[in-house]
């Protein structure tokens, strides 16, 4: 991914994140974006999807 989509894609998050020192981990971070992993395993097959939750847009 270029600069210039870097900056497309996530100025928009951080501006809508506020101040990213008030979450005390990058994990809650992720988790009030909506991008963090959750385990989606099943039997011996072991997947991971984004968490739907939080405020993704």
């Amino acid at each position: 991914m270029d600069e210039a989509r870097v900056v497309e894609v996530w100025v928009p998050v951080l501006n809508h994140a506020g101040d990213v020192t008030r979450f005390p981990t990058e994990h809650h971070f992720a988790s009030y974006t909506g991008t963090a992993p959750l385990d989606a395993s099943s039997g011996k097959n072991t997947r991971h999807r984004l968490n739907t939750g939080g405020t993704a847009r």
